[in-house]
């Protein structure tokens, strides 16, 4: 059982300040600045203000510390409330103790009622747990609503009662002191004080593990199903981030292509292939907007999904030799007669030169997985992902693998906030095949084709920063190429649940 030594009476003025004081940690995601110091100073008081309420209730049940040490675990909490007619509002802080591990997680507690009521006391709340069911339920945190009336105008006094909340019934004792009349509708909630509590979340994206080995530390209860091993990947001495993530990303870019593969349609209809000379302005441009789902599935692995839009354009510039064309085309020129005589004196086949502009519209789904590891603030990743597009225009097709091997280095803030940067290298392997018809002048006669892009500048340098503002929510930008090379930014708002 967690105890603690030295215990003396408390003030009810610092203790009134106390509650205000941890109340108000809550309105950033329990986020608020405070360094280690501080931080320690409010876990040592919560503590503190545990063993006098306890003292409190064993004045009053000689057998109440025995009956704490034989239960699986408990929380003690201390709420002030207020009461004007119509509305009321309550505000605490507490202490939920794991007699099993010795685990401390500290919570908010707030209420709000709407009905009849006049007054003000002062709540100590002690929660009896039996099981292991009933202390997870509490230590995740929970809302409930109830109706109910109290008219208890004597000071001091003892109540127990069962809370009975997800199937499970809860022991719960209270004193009281203060004056108070109501008959309202209650909404309690209890959520985990992220800023006190040290869970084993980090404030950054990626597995990180301390330096010092020697560290003392208190138990960390990791209360997520994912990533598996991650609560003895904590006990090891890792922080891990929110397992699951949802993230709107979008991506501009721009990339040099070069051509290959180039087929024209013969008179049967099939596809012959054809040599070709392929000009220097071969490139395409998009732009993808999409939305992804992640989840740590291990402390090292990450794996998600992702669905976009992608509009560009790809510029297809190549010439041919006319009389490889005619050839494959099946058409003897010096036999020509008038259809395929035109074609054959026409301008535009003698010089050879097909250049059009294909319009890039569709979608994009992505599958891919990150590696990822920290120790002291420095970091390693390397995401691989392979996409697919499914184009509004059946003529045109392709799929994108990437690999982005980085490193980068963690600034940690004050409450809880963290900015990372690193740099890499980029591949990507980008193939598009796109299928025309190019007019040749009006002879009535166009040539069919379909021909090949990929991707020039294959390896390109990366710089990037994520800014975590809490351990819920991140932003991200970077930037990938070079002056003469393929150039991509991508930037985007990620929330971790």
């Amino acid at each position: 059982m967690y105890m603690l030594n030295g215990i003396s009476t408390l003030k009810k003025r610092s203790l009134l300040t106390l509650i205000v004081l941890l109340s108000s940690t809550s309105a950033c995601s329990n986020l608020t600045a405070m360094d280690a110091q501080e931080k320690q100073s409010m876990i040592d008081d919560i503590n503190h203000v545990s063993v006098v309420t306890i003292d409190k209730f064993s004045e009053k049940n000689p057998n109440f510390k025995d009956m704490l040490d034989a239960s699986r675990g408990y929380m003690v909490a201390d709420i002030s409330t207020t009461k004007v007619p119509l509305v009321g509002k309550a505000k605490g802080v507490g202490a939920i103790y794991d007699n099993q591990d010795d685990s401390v997680t500290y919570v908010n507690l707030h209420r709000d009622d709407i009905g009849i009521g006049i007054g003000h006391a002062e709540y100590q709340i002690v929660s009896v747990f039996e099981n292991e069911e009933s202390l997870e339920v509490f230590r995740k945190g929970l809302s409930s609503s109830k109706v109910s009336a109290d008219w208890n105008f004597t000071e001091g006094s003892l109540s127990s009662y069962d809370v009975n909340v997800k199937g499970q019934s809860v022991p719960t004792y209270t004193l009281k002191d203060g004056n108070q009349l109501s008959l309202a509708a209650s909404f309690v909630d209890i959520e985990k004080n992220l800023a006190l509590t040290d869970t084993g979340i980090s404030n950054t994206t990626v597995s990180m593990k301390g330096r010092s080995k020697d560290k003392v530390t208190p138990v960390k209860h990791w209360d997520r199903a994912l990533p598996f091993f991650g609560q003895q990947v904590i006990e090891l001495g890792h922080d891990l981030p929110l397992p699951i993530g949802v993230s709107f990303i979008y991506a501009s870019t721009n990339q040099n292509m070069e051509l290959y593969d180039l087929r024209v349609k013969n008179k049967e209809g099939d596809y012959v292939p054809i040599d070709f000379v392929a000009f220097e302005n071969n490139n395409n441009e998009s732009i993808t907007p999409q939305i992804k789902f992640d989840a740590w599935v291990f402390p090292f692995m990450n794996v998600f999904v992702s669905i976009g839009r992608i509009e560009g354009e790809a510029n297809v510039n190549f010439g041919f030799d006319k009389n490889a064309l005619t050839n494959q085309l099946g058409i003897d020129c010096t036999l020509a007669r008038g259809k395929e005589k035109r074609f054959c004196e026409s301008p535009q086949l003698v010089d050879g030169v097909v250049d059009v502009v294909a319009k890039m519209e569709g979608k994009s789904y992505t599958v891919g997985t990150v590696l990822a590891g920290g120790w002291d603030n420095y970091f390693f990743s390397l995401p691989i992902s392979f996409t697919a597009v499914d184009m509004d225009d059946r003529n045109i097709d392709g799929h994108v693998f990437t690999a982005s091997p980085r490193i980068g280095r963690v600034f940690p803030f004050q409450g809880g906030s963290s900015l990372a940067v690193y740099v890499g290298a980029s591949y990507m392997s980008n193939e598009v095949r796109i299928e025309g018809s190019q007019d040749v002048g009006d002879t009535g006669y166009a040539i069919e084709y379909d021909i090949w892009q990929r991707t020039e500048d294959n390896w390109e340098p990366l710089v990037g920063a994520n800014y975590n503002f809490n351990q819920k929510w991140s932003a991200f930008f970077e930037f990938t190429g070079s002056h003469d090379g393929r150039q991509q930014f991508t930037g985007g708002l990620t929330r971790r649940f």
